[in-house]
């Protein structure tokens, strides 16, 4: 986990900074794709699923919406910048998990099931958020381990991120 949450930290997110609309503490901002990050991580970690498209997708799913206007194409809008990201950053990483990667960015807010497991993961990260703030129901989460953490009471969130945090 701690690899994963380093790569993140130290090569993706400073390029998610720079790129992203929202403010940093806005509804979908860094601190939300933080957040998200993290769940996925955690989620990928538990479906034994390569954790590094899951981040990825994670990262840059929300980089284009907009905290004051609805983007409904926000998915779409972040796919050449996830896309260039990957392939400067990730040069070896296949065709089939780009394509994964990129889908999961495009198709995150619906309501529709995942299409794989890294969009299972990455989908789960961003609707757990939604979840405990009553904007999205448990039972559309696509992992075992999203249900059990979008259904989670809030004494016990805090204990969550602060095992993340460490």
């Amino acid at each position: 986990t701690v690899h994963y949450a380093k790569i993140f930290y130290d090569q993706i997110l400073p390029e998610v900074i720079k790129i992203s609309r929202p403010a940093l503490d806005g509804k979908y901002g860094i601190q939300h794709i933080q957040a998200s990050v993290l769940t996925a991580l955690d989620c990928a970690i538990i479906c034994k699923c390569d954790p590094l498209p899951v981040i990825l997708a994670c990262a840059f799913h929300d980089i284009m919406q907009s905290d004051t206007t609805p983007t409904p194409d926000h998915g779409a809008l972040a796919v050449p910048y996830a896309y260039n990201f990957i392939t400067q950053n990730f040069p070896k990483m296949h065709i089939g998990t780009i394509d994964s990667i990129l889908n999961a960015i495009k198709k995150h807010s619906g309501t529709q099931r995942a299409p794989d497991i890294t969009a299972a993961c990455a989908w789960d990260g961003d609707r757990i958020q939604k979840a405990w703030q009553d904007i999205y129901k448990y039972e559309l989460l696509n992992t075992h381990n999203g249900q059990n953490l979008a259904g989670m009471p809030p004494s016990s969130r805090d204990a969550f991120f602060n095992k993340l945090d460490k």
